[in-house]
């Protein structure tokens, strides 16, 4: 996780949380591609990590919203993206592709079990929706190897 500094750690009953920021100068309006400085306001964002002792870890992100400096651009105010977690997500990129590599090889109550042992709690639910997203093509190619086993 590049790009954010911690600024505060502290546990609290077995948990552990991490309060970070932000130290890029500047961000890409997503709608015009014109870099700006200008920022407009701040907000938080929590995501949750886990780790291989099973402690529960959750960030949170202080983030920023911009002002686009292109006046004819649709989006006046633009919010910081982050390259490893996805706009309004509360994963980190790297547990997503954990939970769709284990969603393709096992059930999603399995992955729910396991998730819950690195201290990432998650539904099985959540484990759908994220082989869900995945393409079509991929699921219809794993699906044999899955019955073969």
């Amino acid at each position: 996780m590049r790009d954010i500094r911690i600024i505060h750690q502290f546990e609290e009953s077995n948990k552990t949380f991490i309060i970070a920021e932000s130290v890029k100068k500047y961000c890409k309006c997503p709608s015009c591609g014109i870099v700006s400085d200008k920022i407009h306001s701040k907000y938080t964002r929590k995501m949750f990590n886990g780790s291989l002792d099973g402690s529960p870890q959750e960030i949170i992100l202080i983030a920023r919203k911009f002002k686009c400096k292109e006046i004819f651009c649709n989006q006046e105010i633009f919010t910081e993206r982050f390259d490893f977690i996805d706009p309004y997500g509360r994963l980190p990129n790297n547990i997503i592709e954990i939970i769709k590599i284990l969603g393709l090889s096992t059930s999603a109550e399995k992955v729910s079990k396991i998730m819950s042992k690195l201290g990432i709690k998650i539904s099985h639910d959540t484990v759908l929706r994220t082989l869900r997203k995945l393409p079509k093509g991929l699921i219809k190619l794993m699906n044999p190897l899955l019955i073969l086993e």
